[in-house]
């Protein structure tokens, strides 16, 4: 222990020992050693606090030497020197500043010039020390010892000072009000001793327990918080904080039912809680309850009109419910008080989207990146528009940019594969694919992406696979069936085939792709007169389908019925004069029948005009060449069918008949 000096002793104006208790406001001139306890404001020229001395308040004076502990502020115009195994607890301004070996201070401190520190306080130390001691500042000093000194005997000798020294004995309340102070600053470990003392002296305080639960819920021990605030409850039942921060509690840990009890009765206690009625609306909403959580937010946005969160979850019930006027008035309201709630944006971009106002939905989605340039949504959603209106290498862009944010993200990743399946460049958009489903293997549009990519570049066995996964992952997925349908079609499996566009067709009986299928296979089975059923019942769900008018026109055909196969190609020209496969299939009619050649001859070079390089539309020209007897021409016209499909041997065959033609002419 430091031992004070005779020189030391002699330079005090004011010695306060060990068996004093002061509380109020102390001011006096000269050097002060204080060696007791105290509660309030102290001023003097130098203050000396001893090793006894226990403080709680804030000093104001030229040099401050601590021996001893004090909670509160100093400022001092010279210098604070803390000693070994002193303690300060509180915020200090000096000009300098030491601190041995083994003092503790905690706390800030602001260093100033010699002599400059708050003018306030500069102000209240130079009113009382004057710049020159003055002759009879003795006799002041001594008053005021002489003062204290009775004051302290008398309080001592009495019920009152038993009192008194009760304000500075080791209490709850005392701890319970550091504990409060530690929380305000953040100081959570110290906070946390201080309440559990305050409950070890007192286990029914209030208080103790609220400050206890406070702290345990920042440090994110839930359930020690929960048993924590249910005694807070059973201490005193109508706590407002109590029920809140159990029902906030719960209501993290989805325990939704207890959540819903503890907020319900807040708003028993207090109708205007503005946390009560969010937390219920949260709770309502997760339940499924939307309509009750409505009003809980209705609620909240009638206590507080510029409650930014009550007219944020208003919006988004509403958007969810497809109220999309009422969600626009919601989101809008959140913009006009915070202009930079990128939920808002998103939200209104949702509703714009539904509302078909694509323009209005790229500058929400725009404004969501400029206020958070690494959004993920924002650049997704904004990837999914321009893919939607064709505008391909910005899609690109942005769905490139949300891979480099988020490489897992399953959306931006088929965004990509359908973006480079369009330009054309396939091995890549599998490359995507492929990622998709890696990242996803029960993803069913990765698996149905790479299945229409390998079916179109017949790589039949892959794309099986695909679509077999597809179907198994979900069985009620019509492209899934109608691709596994295709497969084994091209396979020469046609009752498995048609059994899988059975089921496309009974899966969505109003989409005629399905019907088509059906039509296709039954006639690749000679089934005619099924084949004409199912193309029929496609002209049926869309009378202006001219490719069902074709394709009835081939079945027709097929058995010979020339006439109605003629009637069912015109329909189609009415519908769509320039469709090649109706134009060849006419020219082919009037060719097998020996009618209207010359219109034969006109509608055939009219489809080889749009397609130059089909095979089939060459030799029904060279038939018409033919069937006029146009020998030497028919002969050159199906020599160029050869060389575009020279396997097909019909087209050969052709030639011979055209040759052997043409020697029994001569």
């Amino acid at each position: 222990m430091r031992k004070r000096s005779k020189s030391e002793k002699s330079d005090l104006d004011s010695f306060f020992g060990k068996g004093i208790g002061l509380k109020g406001i102390l001011k006096a001139r000269g050097t002060i050693r204080f060696d007791g306890k105290m509660e309030g404001e102290i001023t003097s020229d130098t203050f000396i606090l001893g090793e006894s001395g226990t403080i709680n308040a804030d000093i104001k004076t030229r040099a401050f030497i601590n021996m001893g502990r004090i909670t509160g502020n100093v400022s001092a115009l010279e210098k604070v020197t803390l000693y070994k195994n002193s303690r300060l607890d509180g915020n200090i301004e000096t000009a300098k500043l030491i601190i041995e070996e083994g003092a503790r201070f905690e706390g800030n401190c602001k260093m100033c010039k010699m002599g400059e520190v708050g003018e306030k306080e500069k102000k209240i130390v130079k009113g009382i020390i004057p710049q020159k001691r003055e002759g009879e500042k003795w006799k002041v000093a001594m008053i005021v010892v002489i003062a204290l000194v009775i004051l302290s005997f008398l309080t001592f000798a009495s019920s009152a000072g038993k009192r008194i020294r009760g304000l500075f004995a080791d209490n709850p309340i005392r701890h319970i009000d550091s504990g409060f102070q530690y929380l305000k600053k953040g100081k959570l470990d110290y906070s946390l001793s201080e309440f559990t003392k305050a409950i070890e002296m007192d286990d029914s305080n209030f208080r103790g327990y609220l400050g206890l639960g406070e702290v345990l819920k920042r440090k994110g021990l839930e359930d020690r918080a929960i048993s924590v605030y249910k005694k807070v409850v059973e201490l005193k039942p109508d706590s407002v904080k109590g029920h809140l921060s159990l029902g906030e509690i719960y209501a993290r840990k989805e325990l939704d039912d207890k959540a819903l009890v503890e907020f319900r009765r807040v708003v028993e206690l207090d109708i205007s809680n503005l946390d009560a009625h969010l937390g219920l609306g949260e709770i309502l909403k997760r339940k499924g309850l939307e309509d009750e959580a409505i009003l809980e937010y209705e609620k909240v946005v009638e206590l507080k009109p510029d409650s930014i969160e009550g007219h944020l979850k208003l919006g988004e019930i509403y958007a969810r419910k497809e109220l999309d006027d009422k969600a626009l008035v919601e989101f809008r309201r959140v913009v006009e008080l915070d202009t930079s709630n990128l939920d808002a944006h998103l939200g209104l971009g949702e509703i714009f989207e539904r509302k078909g106002l694509r323009d209005k939905e790229v500058l929400e989605y725009k404004k969501v990146i400029e206020l958070k340039p690494d959004s993920v949504k924002g650049h997704l959603k904004l990837g999914e528009i321009y893919a939607e209106k064709g505008l391909d290498d910005k899609a690109l862009a942005e769905f490139r940019r949300v891979v480099e944010l988020d490489i897992s993200n399953l959306d931006a990743h088929l965004g990509l594969g359908e973006i480079l399946k369009r330009k054309g460049l396939e091995d890549e958009a599998i490359l995507e694919y492929e990622k998709a489903v890696e990242l996803k293997p029960d993803s069913v549009e990765g698996h149905l992406k790479l299945g229409e990519i390998f079916a179109r570049r017949r790589l039949n066995n892959q794309a099986l696979e695909e679509f077999k996964k597809v179907v198994e992952l979900d069985s009620s997925n019509f492209r899934g069936h109608l691709g596994l349908g295709d497969i084994l079609k091209a396979k020469g499996l046609l009752n498995k085939a048609l059994f899988e566009y059975k089921i496309a067709v009974e899966l969505e009986p109003r989409n005629r792709i399905g019907y088509y299928k059906l039509g296709e296979t039954y006639s690749n089975k000679r089934l005619y007169g099924e084949a004409i059923i199912q193309f029929r019942k496609v002209i049926e769900l869309n009378p202006n389908d001219f490719r069902a008018y074709v394709a009835l026109a081939n079945v027709y055909s097929r058995r010979g019925w020339y006439s109605k196969a003629i009637k069912e190609c015109e329909k189609a020209l009415d519908i769509n004069p320039d469709y090649p496969p109706a134009l060849n299939r006419l020219a082919w009619l009037y060719a097998k029948k020996g009618i209207e050649l010359d219109k034969g001859i006109e509608l055939s070079k009219r489809s080889i005009e749009m397609s130059p390089d089909t095979a089939e539309y060459i030799d029904t020209l060279s038939e018409i060449f033919y069937k006029k007897g146009m020998f030497d021409t028919a002969i050159e016209n199906i020599e160029v069918a050869i060389k575009l499909d020279p396997d097909y041997q019909y087209y050969k065959k052709q030639l011979q008949r055209f040759k052997k033609a043409k020697e029994g002419s001569k």
